[in-house]
């Protein structure tokens, strides 16, 4: 009784690059999608970029350009935006987001310098990745041409906070070009939240500097 096509139900697994590959093969006739207009699904497994997260509930509506999603899982809790409007905006607000590790049998997402990559505004006060509680989490970053540019890249938690900025080119052979500065207020309790081997006990430090590096 409303208007546009709405999706609801459950599916026990979502591959995401596979249905991104199929959209954008074809004709434009033949990519055409319906005037789709909701989404509620709950998701027992969802792959995208060769990672894997469960249990995933998606309650989304669109409005003219614009996707406003509401995502509770495993993984990720939180509100999503996505404008579809030149190369794309996302912007998240997320109580948590984690990364799990790569995971066996998910095929990893292709990257190349056609490969065209959204702007992101993001906000996860709990993040972590591939098992590391690296605290809260703000990232901007736009496109630019050749790739990507690094507005603002901060993690913040009670030992350290970390600030990146730079640029990421996409090509054949992806380079990497970064500032970093890192101020540790406490390395024993830091080097314990990376995972690493207890080998000093309190202590202070600051990292700054360029880094750069062929690869992603």
């Amino acid at each position: 009784a409303r208007d546009g096509l709405w999706i609801a139900g459950a599916v026990d697994a979502i591959d995401v690059d596979a249905w991104r590959a199929a959209l954008a093969a074809g004709s434009a006739e033949k990519r055409a999608v319906p005037d789709l207009t909701g989404i509620n699904l709950q998701i027992g497994n969802l792959d995208a970029a060769g990672r894997r997260f469960h249990d995933l509930k998606v309650n989304a509506t669109r409005q003219a350009a614009a996707w406003q999603a509401d995502l509770s899982g495993r993984e990720v809790d939180g509100k999503v935006s996505w404008t579809t409007s030149g190369d794309g905006q996302l912007v998240a607000r997320l109580k948590h987001l984690s990364l799990p590790a790569p995971a066996t049998g998910v095929r990893a997402g292709t990257s190349g310098s056609s490969q065209r990559l959204p702007s992101i505004d993001l906000i996860a006060e709990r993040f972590e990745f591939e098992g590391r509680k690296f605290g809260r989490l703000t990232a901007l970053a736009v496109p630019q041409p050749g790739g990507w540019h690094l507005q603002r890249l901060e993690i913040v938690n009670p030992e350290s906070t970390l600030n990146v900025d730079g640029s990421w080119a996409l090509s054949q052979f992806p380079r990497t070009d970064i500032n970093v500065r890192l101020e540790v207020a406490d390395i024993g309790k830091f080097f314990a939240r990376m995972g690493w081997p207890e080998g000093v006990k309190g202590g202070s430090a600051i990292l700054e500097g360029p880094v750069a590096w062929t690869g992603s």
